[in-house]
């Protein structure tokens, strides 16, 4: 019932409904802070020139393993399920990657090695001491 007393069936106000909101045309995106969405690693992703000079300039230290240390990382982030493996940047991703790459001090050379350097070709042939 109406307040009026009369009979109204209908369930909704007939006042325009007013809010902050501008409208946003079909077949458009609404601007947002951040439109982008984040991806998943491609999985045949492999290591790139520019993933690669990012590497050089921030671990010098690890360019003799680059290739196993890439194959890590695509490994580890194509397994990843859910919102989990979505990233928005992956060069960013990269960057901390090789952050947390552990440094390997080089190792010191094996004691025969060392006793070789002050012997000459033919005495590192004849020695008998080995």
């Amino acid at each position: 019932m109406h307040p009026t007393g009369e009979n109204d069936n209908t369930s909704f106000s007939i006042e325009p409904v007013r809010t902050n909101k501008k409208p946003v045309e079909r077949g458009t995106v609404p601007n947002r802070a951040n439109p982008k969405r984040g991806t998943r690693l491609p999985g045949n992703w492999v290591l790139t020139d520019k993933f690669r000079t990012e590497a050089q300039r921030l671990r010098p230290d690890l360019i003799p393993r680059i290739h196993d240390i890439a194959e890590s990382f695509r490994d580890y982030w194509i397994s990843q399920p859910g919102q989990r493996g979505v990233k928005l940047d992956w060069l960013a991703t990269w960057r901390n990657w090789l952050k947390r790459e552990k440094y390997i001090t080089p190792q010191p050379r094996a004691l025969g090695q060392q006793r070789t350097r002050s012997l000459s070709a033919v005495e590192i042939a004849t020695d008998t001491n080995w």
